[in-house]
């Protein structure tokens, strides 16, 4: 058979050159999600290993992940039980071992390109763990409530193999079972807050429990009563109230099991204090005048409480407003002439630093005529008499009138003879 040899040339071709950009192949990046150093782990229960990643020249399902104890070696089934989905999370679970683990995750790109990142964690035994410790502080036992009143519960769990906020905490009627679950505050503070809808004992239970199933619990019985209810009539809610306007607070008490006369009401300010108290009428209709001592906006309640401690009220939001004061209106000069400006001159305040607008009028009283002021602002107003045709020994008048922002308004006049032409 022949022997076929095959030659190849090239031409080479002096001062030619290529130039080649090689793009450096960016390394992936990982951030791990779960454990965290603060985590309290145990060895018979599952650990979530949890990372994201990410990379710039490939997708995140053609990446790789490694997990790597220092005390238990390769975790997981490499490359198989951690492999990322296309939103770049890798998650699975394992077990560990009792110790202290740094964990090592190792992310790599089809090209070999990797980025670790690691986490110290602390390993008990199961065995080891300590049931939580809990109490119910308030209410009391044997507290009385309304029906549809809100119930505030505060009490604390405390766990001393994991952080108390990792704790769950369930609460539980014995008329109404599960009622809901809260989580309690790094400090091992519990609240829980709830109302109940119709008369009966109740016992609540607070059930605390840890990550490792073990609890403890408390609770404390309560009562459920149809109490009072308040209704406030008049003044309707935002109304401006002023000195002196006898505005008339009504409201009506009700109690389904009690002479409502028996029962204790008071009118309340959240600036003033105890308004006035006193017991309703036969009909439960509780009635007071306002009248307050300090101006500006404040929240009146209506409070009534029965022969058991259940209370119930309802409020009202008005604003006590001064009406402005003039103390005196001035006008210069004393003895004007007929070529003189005359300038008048209010003294004026508002004991609620309210905004203030100032009118001016300007007349002849004995004739009725009103003259057109030359200037005018909220400290003065001028008049210049010049352009004016008075008779001789004329009175002029200034009249003031001050005005605040909810319209309550006070005038003041005071005026003046030209002297003889």
């Amino acid at each position: 058979m022949p022997l076929l040899l095959l030659s190849t040339s090239c031409l080479l071709f002096k001062d030619a050159s290529v130039v080649v950009d090689v793009i450096p192949d960016e390394p992936p990046s990982v951030e791990i999600l779960s454990p965290t150093s603060e985590d309290v782990l145990f060895d018979e229960v599952l650990i979530p290993l949890w990372v994201s990643v990410s990379d710039m020249e490939n997708l995140p399902t053609d990446l790789t992940v490694e997990w790597y104890s220092d005390l238990d070696g390769v975790l997981g089934v490499t490359g198989q039980d951690w492999l990322p989905n296309e939103q770049g999370d890798s998650f699975g679970r394992t077990t560990l071992s009792v110790g202290v683990h740094v964990l090592t995750v190792t992310v790599s790109d089809p090209e070999g390109v990797s980025t670790t990142e690691d986490v110290q964690v602390s390993v008990q035994g199961t065995n080891s763990n300590v049931a939580p410790t809990c109490e119910l502080l308030s209410p009391f036992d044997g507290t009385i409530v309304s029906v549809g009143a809100n119930v505030e519960f505060r009490g604390t769990a405390n766990d001393q193999n994991s952080l108390d906020e990792n704790l769950n905490v369930e609460w539980q009627s014995s008329i109404d079972g599960v009622l809901g679950v809260s989580s309690p505050t790094d400090q091992g503070d519990v609240f829980y807050s709830m109302s109940f809808d119709s008369v009966n004992t109740h016992l609540i239970t607070m059930l605390v429990t840890d990550n490792m199933g073990e609890s403890c619990f408390d609770d404390v019985q309560i009562h459920v009563a149809n109490g009072p209810t308040v209704e406030i009539l008049q003044p309707y809610d935002d109304i401006v109230i002023v000195p002196y306007s006898n505005t008339v607070f009504e409201g009506l008490i009700t109690h389904d099991e009690v002479d409502v006369s028996t029962l204790s009401v008071r009118w309340v300010s959240d600036v003033d204090g105890e308004l006035v108290s006193g017991n309703p009428s036969s009909y439960g209709e509780a009635i007071w005048v306002g009248d307050f001592e300090t101006y500006g906006p404040h929240q009146v309640a209506l409070e009534t409480e029965d022969d058991n401690g259940l209370i119930a009220s309802d409020s009202v939001n008005i604003f006590y407003n001064a009406i402005p004061k003039i103390s005196e209106v001035v006008v210069e000069p004393l003895m004007p002439s007929s070529t003189d400006v005359l300038t008048c001159i209010p003294t004026y305040n508002d004991d609620d630093d309210g905004a203030l607008n100032v009118f001016y009028n300007w007349s002849v009283p004995r004739t009725g005529q009103n003259i057109q002021a030359t200037t005018a602002n909220n400290f003065k107003s001028t008049l210049d008499l010049q352009s004016l045709v008075l008779g001789e020994s004329a009175t002029i008048e200034c009249s003031v009138s001050v005005e605040d922002e909810y319209g309550y308004m006070v005038e003041m006049s005071t005026s003046v003879m030209l002297s003889n032409q």
